[in-house]
């Protein structure tokens, strides 16, 4: 006689775990699902580049100080540090908020080298010595060039303000005028 045992074959974990969740729902609606998940990964994606392009702002407004040229006062944004002075005004359609322009900051004076990179208006740069107006560089337009132009001072400044272009002719700021700077907000 002869005798047969019945073995149940081997079936691995994976495709169990597999045949249980294609049971679970009718294959029409795995599909369905599969589909709606790249839809919502991909709308995901455009969403944070919309947001990272159009929305996210990388370059806020800094804290605001006070500049007085010619008996008038002008709310200006402080450029203090290395990182404030490299960003600028770069990538920005306007000084931002309250702020008629900015004001960068240096410890010891030099003959600090501006350009217009990544700049999308055009500006005035008044160079600053102490307490005194040594120059004026009006209506610098943005550079489409990779490697835009480079705007030295006449001489050694300890700082430098940017307005928005016009604003020296406007205000009647020229060589020579007497500048008094408040920092004690900007901190």
């Amino acid at each position: 006689m002869l005798c047969v045992h019945k073995t149940a074959p081997f079936v691995s974990t994976e495709l169990l775990w597999t045949q249980a969740l294609f049971r679970r729902f009718p294959t029409g609606y795995n599909l369905t699902m599969v589909r709606f998940l790249m839809v919502l990964v991909a709308l995901a994606l455009v969403g944070g580049a919309v947001y990272a392009v159009f929305i996210r702002n990388d370059n806020p407004a800094a804290p605001l100080g006070t500049v007085t040229i010619n008996n008038k006062t002008f709310q200006v944004e402080v450029a203090d540090t290395p990182l404030k002075r490299e960003r600028g005004l770069s990538g920005r359609d306007r000084v931002g908020g309250a702020a008629d322009g900015m004001l960068f900051v240096f410890e010891t004076s030099a003959a600090y080298p501006f350009w217009m990179k990544d700049m999308k208006f055009p500006i005035d740069i008044i160079w600053i010595k102490d307490d005194r107006v040594i120059g004026i560089s009006d209506s610098l337009e943005p550079s489409t060039e990779p490697v835009p132009s480079s705007y030295l001072p006449p001489d050694d400044v300890n700082y430098v303000l940017e307005f928005p272009a016009g604003f020296a002719g406007k205000y009647s700021i020229d060589k020579g005028a007497e500048v008094a700077i408040n920092l004690t907000n900007a901190k």
